[in-house]
C-alpha cells in the first residue's frame, strides 16, 4: 500500500520525502473518495505529522491554511470509526 511506503520512508529519516508522498496521496483520495472519507482524513493526519517532522510545525497545524473545521472533521471521524489497525 502506498500509504506503508509514505510510512517506511518517513521513519527512516525521509521526513519532507514522506510529507511530498502523502500531499500526493491525499490530493488523489480527496478527488476518488472525497473529502469526508475516513481515508482521506486519515492521510489528512499523516500529511501534517511528516509536515511537522520534516520541520514546519505551524503549517501543520490543522486550519493553519483557514480550515479550522477540519479539526472537528478529524475528531468526528476518529471516534466514529475509532483507530485503523
Amino acid at each position: 500500500m502506498r500509504s506503508d511506503v509514505a510510512s517506511y520512508v518517513g521513519y527512516s529519516g525521509g521526513w519532507a520525502v514522506a510529507r511530498d508522498f502523502s500531499q500526493v496521496m491525499l490530493e488523489e483520495r480527496a478527488r476518488v473518495l472525497g473529502p469526508e472519507h475516513q481515508d482521506t482524513l486519515y492521510t489528512r493526519g499523516y500529511l501534517a505529522h511528516w509536515t511537522g517532522m520534516a520541520g514546519n510545525a505551524a503549517r501543520s497545524a490543522p486550519g493553519s491554511e483557514g480550515r479550522s473545521h477540519l479539526v472537528v472533521t478529524d475528531v468526528r471521524s476518529w471516534e466514529q470509526f475509532g483507530s485503523r489497525s
